[in-house]
């Protein structure tokens, strides 16, 4: 079963790559006052038959549309009649979803031990020593909830900024006077990659920057999860540090000087290796986990995300809880997840710049390493 989240985890970060550079493409014909590629879209989603897998693979697509441009009214029309038959589909399949994640609630909850996968699968010699050590002080300094009292959570938010989902759960977080951390991919950082003489041409910094400035000003933390979102333990070492190092220098730029900029990176999937975990330290980057997964990228209902994690966090006593800043039901779950924490009795953990802290009782947990 793990193995089959991980494929649908990969599929789905995939997806969402291919959206976003579609979404680019529109905008910039939308900004050129070209209505065409617009239409083009929308007629041909229309076009699809309402039981076919096909239409649902449009929606993130069509919802984006919906968010981000301002459509004219024909195309506003088109739009909607595309939503009600999305939704209509999603709906019917909602039930069955629900009954599958029932039944298997169990196995999705567990947690792989990283540091037991390593000394079961991986073998000493395959590695440098010198890397082997590096991989060992990276697995000490870890975070995976062990540094945090009880009843206390620390929210954490992967694969961002997104230009609409990111505000609302920022605004939902402001008025609960929670902060959290956010990890970062690079390519939702740096522009887009253009053609010049033949050679890919890559912007240092670009969309998004406003809105890592605010995640600064508001107190949360900020922290690297790769340049383009791989399964690293496929990567060569070189492509390893790359994706590390180049996502590290977009925050640096991005992220003003003080609390927000942190030396935290967490892997995609949490997926590791002693070739990652090397780099990790090289880079002097601190591991950062959860114990907590919401499953927010699978679930439909923000009712069913919040049940889950509130069950989860009940039999661990204490959590850092994996959510997505890139969907629409994560900020739908949101306030409903913190409400229920709080009747629960549950503190919200942030990181000050040196401490992970909790405000509520103006004490502090004591940083790891």
């Amino acid at each position: 079963m793990a193995q089959a989240l991980q494929v649908l985890k990969t599929l789905q970060a995939r997806q969402n790559r291919e959206t976003q550079r579609l979404l680019l493409e529109l905008s910039s014909a939308a900004h050129a006052g070209q209505a065409g590629p617009l239409h083009a879209v929308l007629e041909t989603a229309l076009s699809v038959p309402e039981e076919s897998t096909e239409l649902l693979a449009l929606r993130p697509l069509v919802n984006e549309m919906r968010l981000q441009f301002g459509l004219q009214a024909d195309l506003h029309e088109q739009l909607q009649t595309l939503l009600q038959r999305l939704r209509a589909l999603r709906d019917k399949g909602n039930a069955a979803l629900q009954n599958r994640q029932a039944q298997h609630l169990a196995s999705l909850q567990q947690q792989i031990d990283v540091d037991a996968l390593l000394r079961k699968e991986l073998s000493a010699a395959a590695v440098p020593l010198d890397e082997h050590e590096q991989a060992k002080l990276a697995r000490d300094h870890q975070w995976r909830a062990l540094e945090l009292a009880p009843k206390t959570v620390l929210l954490s938010f992967d694969d961002g900024p997104h230009p609409v989902h990111t505000p609302n759960i920022l605004a939902t977080l402001a008025e609960h006077k929670i902060k959290a951390l956010f990890f970062q991919l690079g390519h939702n950082l740096a522009e887009p990659k253009e053609i010049k003489d033949g050679k890919e041409i890559q912007s240092p910094l670009g969309r998004n920057q406003e809105l890592v400035r605010q995640m600064a000003e508001a107190g949360h933390a900020i922290g690297n999860h790769s340049y383009s979102h791989p399964q690293m333990p496929k990567l060569s070492p070189a492509r390893i540090k790359q994706e590390i190092a180049s996502t590290q220098d977009l925050l640096d730029l991005a992220v003003p000087p003080g609390p927000a900029r942190t030396n935290m990176f967490r892997a995609p999937y949490g997926a590791l290796n002693e070739e990652v975990l090397a780099a990790i330290e090289q880079q002097h980057l601190r591991l950062v986990l959860w114990n907590v997964d919401s499953l927010d990228w699978a679930d439909p209902s923000a009712e069913s995300i919040v049940q889950r994690v509130v069950k989860e966090l009940e039999r661990a006593g204490r959590g850092i809880v994996l959510m997505h800043d890139i969907h629409a039901v994560t900020s739908q779950a949101l306030p409903l997840l913190i409400q229920a924490l709080k009747e629960r009795g549950y503190r919200f953990a942030h990181w000050n710049g040196q401490a992970l802290e909790v405000p509520a009782a103006a004490d502090e947990v004591k940083s790891p390493g």
